[in-house]
């Protein structure tokens, strides 16, 4: 302990390499079960909305900087992520330029749907001359 807080010296100066010493504090045990509880619910629920069963996966990409300094089976063993195999798991850096842009943005040719012919809008209907006797203002 290290005052009023509760530290696990996981290396010394020297030790590994290491320059400084490294430790683990009960703050960052609970960091890590905050974002646990985060990404396994999501994932979760990703998959129960979608119902897609976890069989079904064919690849989890881990993004951001985050995943970047994640051992893929730490992440497994304490529950982080999905059992999957680790051939189905890769990093991908910054993802946002992995999604295409056909998944957020209407292809130009895109056209909206047309209208059923029982719906109607009093927007986009006009008075015709038979019409505007019969559409009076009270």
């Amino acid at each position: 302990m290290r005052g009023e807080e509760r530290v696990f010296t996981v290396l010394r100066p020297g030790e590994a390499g290491a320059r400084a010493e490294i430790v683990l504090t009960q703050d960052d045990v609970r960091q890590v079960q905050l974002a646990k509880g985060a990404i396994a619910s999501g994932i979760t629920m990703l998959l129960h909305v979608a119902r897609v069963p976890l069989e079904r996966v064919e690849e989890l990409m881990l993004a951001g900087g985050f995943g970047n300094y994640l051992s893929i089976a730490s992440a497994i063993r304490i529950g982080l992520i999905p059992r999957l195999p680790l051939s189905r798991v890769r990093y991908v850096g910054n993802a946002a330029s992995l999604v295409p842009s056909s998944a957020c943005c209407p292809r130009p040719s895109a056209r909206a749907p047309t209208p059923s012919p029982r719906a109607s809008s009093t927007s986009r209907s006009r008075p015709t001359p038979t019409s505007s006797k019969s559409s009076s203002t009270p």
